[in-house]
């Protein structure tokens, strides 16, 4: 599934067939069988995005990948 996440708490998920994002709801995204047939879609729609990888168990979409944060920290001074 490709994702567009800013925190915990606000994540768009991207709908192929609409063109547009979920907001908070995975369930409004797409699930892709293939890999490379989401990183096609992640490489047009550029930076940002990135791929998740989610499963279906009890009819309920589970996330097996985890959070990462888009603003990563660096460690060190500016000497």
């Amino acid at each position: 599934m490709l994702v567009s996440e800013f925190s915990r708490r606000f994540i768009l998920y991207y709908n192929v067939s609409s063109g547009m994002f979920a907001m908070n709801d995975p369930s409004g995204g797409t699930l892709f069988k293939r890999r490379e047939a989401a990183e096609a879609v992640k490489k047009v729609l550029g930076r940002g995005s990135s791929i998740v990888k989610y499963t279906i168990k009890g009819g309920k979409l589970r996330r097996l990948s985890p959070y990462r944060s888009r603003w990563v920290r660096r460690r060190g001074g500016n000497a």
